[in-house]
């Protein structure tokens, strides 16, 4: 047998499914165990995409790494990197993507790795709402990142997922994803994921995206049902981001702008 690309996404898909499984089943140590093991082969599979012998831990076995195995003992199968070789390799070969810069700024892989190592090696103290706010974080990650970095369409692969968005966090970014994967009446094509229409947090400067009416922020949960689109660029704007001149009965002859749009406008010649 050979390691592929393709069966190291299966596998992935395989620990996520058995992740949600688990949790569906108040099993949340394996399910941490397994949402974990299913995010390192997804970046394996990134360093595969590079180069396949990157996944080899040992440099010099790398250089000559010969991927396949034999069943069942696999003695020449090389041992894989581990997350601090990932986190090396993605920077020295300039592999790590806003999507994953994003996320690792976030804290959502040390998160997950500090509740993996407790329920390895103390008691399972982790409840229902833990895991909830564990793949509130983690399942957007999963998505964007077969879709932007591996050039994957998320729907593909996980379809089983539907039994599990009772969990709001997760339901409105799968909404998000499925409508765009799905809505073939537009384009044959998956929309573009920088077409969902965003701004800046007025809390904290992350990323707040628009989903089914409502300007969410990811990072600190802040959100609105205020919001404008710029009538000079077409930007998305949030309550409290347009000009004096839109709020002050002068709305019909300039619309609302964003303040970058006004300050070009009062500063024209």
């Amino acid at each position: 047998m050979k390691i592929t690309f393709e069966s190291m996404l299966d596998n992935a898909v395989d620990f996520f499914n058995e992740s949600l499984n688990c949790y569906e089943h108040q099993k949340y140590k394996y399910a941490i165990i397994n949402l974990w093991a299913g995010i390192l082969l997804l970046f394996k599979c990134k360093l595969y995409q590079k180069e396949p012998c990157l996944i080899v831990a040992n440099y010099d076995d790398c250089l000559s790494a010969d991927l396949n195995f034999t069943l069942p003992e696999a003695e020449n199968l090389k041992k894989t990197v581990d997350y601090k070789q990932i986190e090396d390799r993605f920077k020295k070969l300039d592999l790590e993507s806003d999507i994953y810069k994003k996320y690792k700024q976030l804290g959502v892989f040390t998160n997950i790795q500090r509740m993996r190592n407790t329920v390895e090696h103390c008691m399972n103290t982790f409840s229902r709402q833990d895991m909830e706010t564990l793949y509130s974080e983690t399942v957007p990650f999963i998505i964007e990142y077969m879709h932007e970095d591996l050039g994957l369409k998320p729907y593909d692969y996980l379809q089983d997922w539907d039994s599990f968005l009772a969990i709001k966090n997760i339901t409105d970014t799968w909404q998000e994803y499925v409508e765009r994967f799905l809505d073939e009446n537009i384009s044959g094509d998956p929309h573009s994921l920088d077409s969902t229409p965003t701004c800046d947090c007025p809390n904290c400067q992350s990323t707040a995206v628009l989903v089914d009416g409502i300007l969410h922020c990811e990072n600190c949960g802040w959100e609105t049902e205020d919001f404008y689109f710029c009538s000079e660029c077409g930007e998305l704007i949030s309550d409290g981001d347009f000009n004096y001149m839109s709020s002050s009965g002068e709305d019909d002859d300039f619309g609302r702008m964003c303040s970058t749009c006004f300050d070009n406008l009062i500063n024209k010649d």
